[in-house]
């Protein structure tokens, strides 16, 4: 049987711990896209609009969509991390900032190929390139909600 925190079953948190998690995950995404500057950023702030004139709770949607492909996905990661002697999993994923991305967008482009939501693929595939960028810069925020919010 695996145990709460075991690789298998990824980082498994507590109801009350996922939605507050979510509700950080999406401001988080908001607020990186808002920092966005230059042709690129533009773009990006273009499409996300996009989609939030659509769905105006988009980030939360995506954010709650995303969040047990990404826990699966850190599951390893948070496991070999509680068998070290590091002082914050941020610091750990730091350290492996480029396995991390990878397991995290391996995640997210099968979640996304198996996804319904036309033009939310159109997007992901016009900035698939550049996610790696991407999330390389949110991946330290994101495993400092998870230390708060794992426990």
């Amino acid at each position: 049987m695996n145990s709460p925190q075991s690789p298998e079953r990824g980082i498994v948190l507590p109801e009350a711990a996922r939605e507050s998690l979510v509700t950080e995950l999406a401001a988080l995404v908001e607020q990186h896209l808002a920092a966005k500057r230059g042709i690129s950023g533009m773009a990006m702030k273009l499409a996300f609009n996009t989609l939030r004139s659509a769905k105006p709770d988009i980030a939360h949607r995506a954010a709650r969509t995303l969040l047990p492909e990404v826990l699966t996905a850190l599951g390893p990661l948070r496991a070999e991390f509680e068998r070290g002697s590091r002082s914050s999993f941020a610091q750990f994923l730091g350290e492996r900032r480029q396995q991390a991305c990878e397991v995290l967008l391996c995640q997210i482009d099968t979640r996304l190929a198996q996804s319904q939501n036309a033009p939310a693929k159109a997007i992901y595939q016009r900035f698939r390139g550049s996610a790696s960028d991407e999330l390389e810069t949110l991946l330290p925020q994101l495993a400092a909600a998870l230390d708060r919010h794992v426990k």
